[in-house]
């Protein structure tokens, strides 16, 4: 992953391990709330992602609608891909296009790639929808982290 589009929330680790604790010596479901945080971040980048795929159309649309905002402790993620769209990366990332492929298998050769936009790079400008969506949603990710976590804080630890 590009660091440009990693956001680390500091501290999500520590309140992880202790939140799991709480589960441990408690029974509580501090663990449940803090995969619902990430999944409730994860889903707006999910979802603004899905628009910015919709407007380019065609085979980043269809990429994008195989994203799931995903319900994870650990961070907030995104699955994407599989088998309901394996060219995912090629459509997220693309391809160098008017390259001489070999079929697999096969002696024959073919101009391959061209399905997908160009190849945009590993760094500062690389994907099409999601990679641009995180860039550019960064101040809402860390406020929307910094919301959640208050709340589940407020919840856990009332005053």
């Amino acid at each position: 992953m590009p660091d440009d589009v990693f956001i680390n929330a500091s501290g999500l680790n520590e309140l992880r391990r202790t939140i799991n604790e709480f589960d441990r010596r408690f029974g509580s479901s501090g663990m449940d709330a803090l995969k619902d945080v990430n999944f409730r971040v994860a889903k707006l980048v999910n979802d603004r992602a899905q628009t910015r795929a919709a407007a380019l159309g065609g085979m980043e649309r269809l990429a994008a609608s195989s994203m799931k905002a995903s319900r994870a402790a650990k961070s907030a993620r995104i699955i994407a891909g599989g088998k309901s769209a394996p060219f995912f990366g090629g459509a997220e990332f693309g391809a160098r296009r008017n390259k001489e492929r070999r079929l697999k298998g096969s002696e024959r050769t073919i101009i391959g790639w061209n399905q997908f936009r160009d190849w945009r790079g590993n760094k500062g400008q690389a994907g099409y929808f999601l990679y641009p969506t995180i860039r550019q949603s960064r101040a809402d990710i860390i406020q929307k982290y910094d919301d959640e976590m208050r709340d589940l804080l407020r919840d856990v630890f009332p005053d």
